[in-house]
């Protein structure tokens, strides 16, 4: 397997990537025991020619029952947050970590990330609540609060008084005033 896999690496890193490409396929297709390798492989061959949704099919051949499922999900929830594909493609993002078992700063500054750049892609008119992030819909009034939420929820974890500080004013600053 390591063989295998150094001599593909090989042609990846050397400028061969539809050869390499080839050859994960064929290899996350003959043997369960490459098929974590491999996926991240195509996914790294995919993302660096900007095949976003190639690449995240990659990392779905990982099964849940692979050592390297969680990895998989995390990365494919980066490529999603990262790729510029509006709000599904954040919301799928989150989606990818829902039932993940990872630590809770993690997950608490990724929903910080994510929801930030909704909200963002939300103030510059791209409402749609019929698209959901986590628990709330894609509205500016329900990302405000989801961010304030996650921001102060990061804060409960923060390693220093000043950290915790700026987080909570943070939260402050996004956070929806209303009348009563």
């Amino acid at each position: 397997e390591k063989m295998v896999s150094a001599i593909v690496r090989e042609l990846e890193s050397g400028g061969e990537a539809d050869v390499a490409e080839s050859l994960y396929t064929v290899c996350a297709r003959t043997d369960a025991n490459y098929i974590a390798p491999a996926a991240f492989g195509l996914a790294r061959i995919r993302a660096a020619r900007g095949d976003v949704a190639g690449a995240v099919r990659a990392l779905d051949l990982v099964p849940g029952t692979s050592r390297a499922f969680t990895q998989a999900r995390r990365r494919r929830a980066g490529l999603l947050a990262e790729s510029g594909g509006g709000l599904p493609a954040l919301a799928q993002a989150l989606d990818s970590i829902d039932n993940l078992t990872i630590d809770p700063a993690d997950r608490a500054r990724f929903q910080v990330d994510v929801l930030s750049e909704a909200l963002t892609v939300v103030k510059d008119g791209g409402a749609d609540p019929t698209v959901r992030l986590g628990r709330h819909p894609a509205s500016e009034p329900a990302l405000r609060d989801g961010l304030e939420a996650a921001l102060r929820e990061l804060a409960a974890y923060a390693d220093s008084r000043e950290e915790k500080v700026l987080l909570v004013d943070r939260a402050n600053g996004v956070r929806r005033w209303t009348l009563r």
